[in-house]
């Protein structure tokens, strides 16, 4: 059996997820319907196709979500309802996610890492995340405590 989803929504994870769920509803064709942008058709015969692949886009969106959090969405029932409220809970873009983030770059230490690659995605990930919640860290400011890290 395919696993659906590789990234699971959890209270921490929102933009990675974000940007994961959406590369993935596009890719089976399911987007267009999520935003709202594809309606249900007026055409009775196309009516039942359309709501299954909705129904899919639901239940897709719902599989990617961690079983602690599904109460959030258990009484919505369109796909677009669903990303709207996962958004209003988790997309809040603010400074204590900010700090968190910082912090966690900040404290990475190459040593707790396999290999080389595997600290500077993590670190590259951080810096991402960082500028999706509209702070920019320059590289400069990020090297001395790298350096200070590195045994």
């Amino acid at each position: 059996m395919e696993i659906p989803c590789q990234v699971i929504l959890d209270s921490t994870n929102y933009f990675q997820w974000w940007s994961y769920i959406v590369d993935l509803l596009r890719s089976k064709g399911l987007y267009r319907i999520v935003l709202g942008q594809e309606t249900k058709p007026k055409d009775e015969d196309k009516v039942a196709k359309w709501e299954n692949r909705e129904d899919q886009a639901h239940g897709l969106i719902g599989m990617c979500i961690s079983g602690d959090l599904r109460f959030h969405i258990t009484e919505l029932d369109t796909p677009n309802e669903v990303m709207k409220q996962i958004t209003k809970v988790f997309g809040i873009k603010n400074e204590l996610r900010a700090h968190q983030l910082e912090n966690e770059l900040l404290t990475l230490d190459p040593n707790n890492f396999s290999s080389i690659e595997d600290f500077l995605s993590k670190f590259k990930t951080l810096r991402l995340l960082l500028e999706g919640v509209k702070v920019k860290k320059e590289d400069g400011t990020l090297s001395i405590p790298f350096l200070l890290s590195w045994d």
